[in-house]
């Protein structure tokens, strides 16, 4: 049975990966060894892609269908979480973009972006799951 910690660790382990890779990547930039920043660049989409995305479309798929089974009415709640998924596939595009163009100060500012609005959402989601579990709406 999945717990509201447990949910909380998922996101807090995915943001902490991502935040240390964001910290390199400014650090390389700072000291142009291009080559290396854009390895480090990789490195975090991987990291955003594989833990925040998926997570982001297993939630769709899986916690949000839960949540409406039990409720149609948390249909705005999961609208507004999808929003913030879809936001945050908004600016791994962007970032992937400003790459082949080698806007690297705008890789790094995007990047930035991403980790504000994934730690947001995982603060609203978990405000949301939280209200939804006490309510005993549908199981976690």
């Amino acid at each position: 049975m999945r717990t509201v910690k447990s949910h909380q660790a998922i996101h807090e382990t995915a943001w902490n990966e991502a935040d240390e890779v964001l910290r390199l990547a400014k650090t390389l930039r700072a000291s142009s060894d291009d080559v290396r920043f854009l390895q480090v660049v990789e490195v975090f989409l991987e990291i955003v892609e594989a833990r925040i995305l998926a997570h982001a479309a297993e939630e769709e798929h899986g916690l949000y269908r839960e949540w409406l089974r039990a409720n149609g009415q948390n249909q705005p709640l999961i609208d507004s979480l999808v929003v913030e998924h879809e936001a945050l596939r908004g600016l791994a595009q962007a970032m992937e973009q400003a790459m082949v163009r080698q806007q690297y100060e705008t890789v790094v500012s995007t990047m930035s972006e991403l980790l504000q609005v994934s730690a947001a959402h995982s603060q609203h989601e978990e405000k949301i799951l939280g209200t939804i579990a006490l309510a005993g709406e549908a199981s976690l």
